[in-house]
C-alpha cells in the first residue's frame, strides 16, 4: 500500500527533534486523521492512519496521545511485514527517547536489532534504524556511538540514493554530533 499522506513541514532543531513548522497546521491534520480513522474500514489503510496520527502527536510533544496509537500500530503491524513492524519498534522507541525513558527505547532498539539480524530488511530501513539509535545516543551525550551510528545511516543512504532531506538529515545530524563533542573536549582542558 502507498504511504499518500502528506504531513505538514516541520524541521529538526540543533537537539535534532523533529519541530511543526506550524503547530495549527499540525493540530489539523492530526483531527483530520483521527476524523478519518473514524470512517475507515479497511485494516491496511486504519494501521496507516494510526501510525502518523502516533508520530504527530509525538512531534507535537502530546506524549500521551501518542503513545497507545503507537502501541496499537506495533501491535497491528505484527501481522504484517518484519519491515512493518520493524519501523513501529523504532517510532515506539523514538517516544520513550523524547520521554528520557532511555532504558524503554533501548530494550526496543535492541529487539529491532534480533530482528533486523534474523530477517531481510530494506536498505532504507536499515538505515532508519541507524539513524534513530544515534539520535538515542545523542540525546544521552553518548557521542562517539552517536557519530558512529549517524556516519553510518549517511553511508546507507547516499549508497541507495535516498531522498535528499534523508540524507542531509543524516548529514546535519552528524555534524551536530561532531561539533557537541569537539564542544565538550575542548572544555576538558
Amino acid at each position: 500500500m502507498i504511504d499518500d499522506i502528506k504531513r505538514p513541514a516541520s524541521y529538526f532543531n540543533k537537539d535534532l527533534w523533529e519541530v511543526p513548522n506550524n503547530q495549527e497546521e499540525w493540530i489539523n491534520f492530526v483531527g483530520n486523521l483521527k476524523s478519518q480513522l473514524k470512517a475507515e474500514a479497511h485494516p491496511e489503510k486504519q494501521l496507516l492512519l494510526i501510525e502518523h496520527i502516533g508520530m504527530a502527536e509525538r512531534v507535537l510533544l502530546n506524549f500521551s496521545e501518542a503513545e497507545p496509537y503507537l502501541l496499537k500500530a506495533l501491535s497491528i503491524s505484527f501481522e504484517y511485514t518484519h519491515n512493518r513492524y520493524i519501523q513501529n519498534l523504532i517510532r515506539l522507541a523514538q517516544l520513550y527517547q523524547w520521554t528520557k525513558e532511555f532504558a524503554k527505547s533501548h530494550l526496543l532498539y535492541d529487539q529491532a536489532k534480533a530482528l533486523i539480524a534474523e530477517n531481510a530488511v530494506t536498505e532504507a530501513l536499515l538505515a532508519s534504524y541507524h539513524q534513530h539509535l544515534a539520535k538515542l545516543y545523542f540525546d544521552q551525550n553518548i557521542y562517539d556511538k552517536a557519530q558512529s551510528e549517524f556516519t553510518i545511516a549517511l553511508n546507507i543512504r547516499e549508497k541507495i540514493s535516498a531522498p535528499y532531506d534523508q540524507i542531509e538529515s543524516s548529514r546535519n545530524s552528524l555534524n551536530e554530533t561532531i561539533a557537541r563533542a569537539k564542544l565538550i573536549q575542548s572544555n576538558k582542558f
